[in-house]
């Protein structure tokens, strides 16, 4: 009789086999499957939270935005008229319910109360929208677009190019440079 050990037997190495592959596919379920607050669906409580600080950033900067920017370059983006927002052509100014409408608005589009305080004081900030560079500066004396695979990059110029302009870009959305 041979006492030397041997390894499991071929149908025993497959049976093991499987329920490794049973207990991998149920840990990847567990660690794969969302967790209840990642899909959480906002409460009441939590929209009405959201809707008072909204209110009040709206109320709060809408009246320094209006004051800062009594006179604007601005110009009607039909996107942005679908979202609510007031628009008009041309220089001219918002009563203080539009600004507070507009700070509402960009408040949904950015919490990021850094980027918000920049469209008061007139500044832009690498990384804000679009939406707030366009209240923040107005509109733009000019505007490239480029659309590729990677999506689309605008080049937003600002001033005269043959005296001295400022040049923004802006990646899918978002303030990605500026060339002064």
């Amino acid at each position: 009789m041979d006492k030397s050990l041997k390894g499991p037997s071929r149908p025993a190495q497959i049976g093991v086999s499987l329920a490794m592959l049973g207990v991998l596919i149920v840990i990847g379920y567990v660690i794969l499957s969302p967790t209840p607050s990642t899909t959480a669906v906002p409460t009441n409580i939590q929209k009405s939270m959201y809707a008072t600080q909204k209110n009040k950033v709206a109320s709060d900067l809408g009246v320094k935005y209006c004051k800062a920017h009594s006179s604007i370059v601005m110009t009607k983006v039909d996107s942005l008229i679908a979202q609510g927002y007031p628009m008009f052509q041309g220089r001219g100014s918002y009563s203080e319910d539009q600004c507070s409408h507009i700070m509402g608005n960009l408040y949904d589009v950015d919490q990021n109360s850094d980027h918000l305080q920049a469209v008061i004081d007139g500044r832009l900030v690498i990384g804000m929208d679009w939406r707030l560079l366009l209240f923040s500066w107005g509109a733009p004396n000019d505007a490239n677009v480029t659309t590729s695979v990677v999506g689309q990059t605008a080049q937003w110029v600002y001033g005269d190019p043959l005296a001295k302009a400022n040049y923004v870009y802006v990646n899918n959305g978002i303030v990605s440079s500026v060339q002064q």
